[in-house]
């Protein structure tokens, strides 16, 4: 027996100023992840699908204007300079169903299969393997490692200050050694180290 989607909701352009964190979320973002968010919003833009959910008014129709789902994307659409982004505001919301929420699209976000992510990113022929990382928000080693590549050694030094992508001779660097260096994603030209 088929059953019909119930869909709660329509997108629409907010400003964001008007929008505030909740004070209660729980989830935490690491830098390299903020940083590839940043990237992602300038490079392609901000993808509807990963619009902010927010709490418009309560039960009582006192307005709140809360992120429920979208704060880390929302933190760093102010950061790199957007002023309005796509949301889903929900209104007549208790604050059981908001805090709720926020954590149900947190928790069923899924898992890796490692071995079908790393098919994945060999067939993406990333070249740059540091704005490849960032740009798909992994750190360094990992992308390296899941690519059967040693580190980010591979592709720094060596002869004329280069060497090509390979397993033989690399040896990991610290993340302080590694933040020495500046990046430029050759595509959108955004800055990150």
């Amino acid at each position: 027996m088929a059953t019909k989607a119930f869909v709660r909701g329509e997108l629409e352009l907010v400003e964001l100023a008007k929008l505030k964190p909740n004070g209660w979320n729980p989830n935490r973002v690491p830098d390299h992840i903020m940083a590839s968010i940043r990237h992602g919003l300038v490079a392609d833009g901000w993808i509807a699908s990963h619009a902010l959910l927010v709490w418009g008014t309560d039960e009582r129709g006192r307005q709140k204007r809360l992120i429920i789902d979208g704060e880390h994307r929302w933190r760093c659409a102010t950061e790199v300079g957007m002023t309005e982004g796509p949301a889903v505001v929900l209104d007549g919301l208790t604050t059981k169903e908001a805090k709720s929420l926020t954590v149900k699209l947190n928790q069923k976000r899924g898992e890796w299969d490692k071995d079908a992510l790393a098919g994945l990113l060999s067939e993406l022929e990333l070249g740059d393997i540091v704005a490849g990382a960032v740009d798909l928000g992994f750190i360094d080693g990992e992308l390296s490692s899941m690519l059967g590549l040693n580190s980010i050694d591979n592709i720094l030094g060596g002869e004329n200050g280069e060497k090509d992508i390979g397993k033989e001779g690399a040896s990991e660097l610290s993340p302080d050694e590694f933040s020495e260096f500046e990046h430029t994603c050759p595509r959108c030209k955004f800055e990150f180290d």
